[in-house]
């Protein structure tokens, strides 16, 4: 079947033709229509070199003098990326920060007057409750909102230089970037909380330990401990970027992430004269 074939067959059938192509990017249109702006913001982060090597050289030093007080297993700075996907994180960044709202009701944005709509069928922004959960905190809603999160976050690690790209999306570009600002704020935080609590029970223990031996080697290690101990508490209640220091801020985004509207656009169209072609000559072949 040639070009002149396939025309006079169009030609035959021009309405049906008219019809299936009007129908393909009238459904495009509506389709562009009701879909949601998506946006993403962007963070570099670098992991805190004086954290990695407190954890490195503690863990080492207790080895040599086997006080038991636990092993690594792996990378530390990857362990530490690994907790912004854990449940445990993210309960207590949305406990912290109290915006579940923004990370799984916001509908839409307006450029124009700058103004964020939430989705009323799941969360009601008078009362500032969530449809059919009386608590914002309900565990239930949480677990949900935890999948939500981890789609839409993005977690990027560069294995040479060893930086973290994060990016995370929202219809709102003003909601994107405030939610990765509370994201890598909470993760310091939380990491911060975690080595202090790990801290002030191994300091129990050495003490104990210190004023059990006999032999001043294992002494000097064990007061070698105690100062790194101390150490971290220090760093930990000094520093707002104990476990990972801010290279890029991230920033308010101006385009939308994904695929272009013009782009979908132009796939409907194609795609309305392929399937419409299509159509009339299965017509054709069954007269």
């Amino acid at each position: 079947m040639n070009f002149r074939e396939i025309f006079k067959i169009v030609k035959s059938d021009i309405r049906v033709f008219s019809l299936c192509s009007i129908l393909i990017l009238s459904i495009t249109l509506l389709f562009l229509l009701f879909s949601n702006n998506s946006y993403k913001s962007y963070a570099l982060l670098a992991p805190s070199n004086e954290n990695l090597s407190e954890q490195a050289q503690t863990f080492k030093t207790s080895s040599l003098v086997s006080l038991g007080l636990g092993a690594v297993s792996g990378d530390v700075a990857t362990i530490e990326l690994e907790t912004l996907k854990s449940f445990d994180f993210f309960s207590f960044f949305i406990k912290k920060n109290n915006n579940l709202e923004d990370l799984i009701a916001v509908e839409s944005y307006d450029n124009i007057l700058q103004t964020i709509t939430y989705d009323k069928k799941l969360y009601n922004p008078a009362k500032d409750k969530f449809v059919n959960y009386d608590d914002k905190n309900d565990h239930e809603l949480l677990v949900k909102s935890h999948s939500i999160f981890l789609e839409k976050l993005t977690i990027t690690p560069d294995a040479r230089s060893g930086f973290v790209k994060l990016s995370l999306e929202s219809n709102s570009p003003i909601i994107a970037k405030k939610l990765l600002d509370q994201v890598i704020k909470s993760l310091n935080m939380y990491i911060a909380e975690t080595h202090v609590k790990k801290a002030e029970k191994y300091l129990a223990f050495l003490t104990i330990q210190a004023n059990n031996t006999k032999y001043d080697e294992v002494k000097k290690s064990i007061v070698y401990l105690i100062q790194k101990q101390i150490q971290t508490l220090m760093l930990a209640s000094e520093s707002d970027e104990f476990s990972y220091k801010v290279i890029q801020k991230p920033f308010i985004p101006i385009t939308e992430s994904g695929a272009s509207k013009l782009l979908i656009l132009i796939i409907g169209f194609v795609l309305s004269i392929l399937i419409s072609l299509s159509v009339v000559i299965i017509r054709n072949l069954f007269r």
